[in-house]
């Protein structure tokens, strides 16, 4: 019942890199919809909005993608956002096996510009 009866909710707490003073925002609620999980529901839906615009707008430059990273620790902790994602994404989501993933990327940033070589194989995931 939450699914269908979800509203429509824009996450955007603190605006956005285009709308800084953008704030959230809730449609669509109804008695009917004014529960919990209906609520929860919206908020994971206008999360995976978002990040789709983000996938969206790089389209063109990617390709056409068969599977998807999530990274960081709403998606690692929340096994509902994922299944949203992929809903959204319309492919698996992979979590990768080591934590602190921006600390991770830079560390192998660094030793892949020190070293010349490929970490690729660093990376496992769950």
């Amino acid at each position: 019942a939450a699914e269908a009866a979800a509203p429509t909710v824009e996450p955007t707490f603190r605006g956005t890199r285009e709308e800084p003073t953008r704030r959230a925002s809730i449609t669509g609620l109804s008695e009917a919809n004014f529960n919990a999980p209906a609520l929860t529901l919206g908020v994971l839906r206008g999360i995976s909005g978002e990040l789709k615009e983000f996938y969206i707008a790089f389209a063109a430059l990617l390709g056409k993608r068969t599977a998807a990273v999530g990274s960081g620790n709403a998606v690692r902790l929340n096994e509902a956002l994922r299944r949203v994602l992929q809903s959204d994404f319309g492919c698996d989501i992979a979590i990768p096996a080591h934590t602190e993933e921006a600390s991770f990327g830079a560390a192998r940033a660094a030793a892949e510009a020190h070293t010349g070589e490929n970490f690729k194989h660093w990376i496992r995931y769950e």
